[in-house]
């Protein structure tokens, strides 16, 4: 991944930092899905939580 300006390398470290306090499983999933932003890559933790959440009955 490459980043052409600050705020592209400052969002690449976000989202590496970000990516580094996940659960294994919750990190490959959102890699599977290639987010292209640490605000994406957020989404898609909630989105994750929200699929795997326990339903209560």
């Amino acid at each position: 991944v490459q980043a052409s300006t600050y705020e592209a390398f400052n969002d690449l470290m976000v989202l590496e930092q970000f990516l580094q306090t996940r659960s294994p499983n919750v990190r490959e999933w959102i890699l599977e899905r290639k987010p292209k932003n640490a605000r994406g890559a957020a989404e898609l933790a909630d989105d994750y939580v929200d699929i795997h959440a326990p339903t209560s009955r």
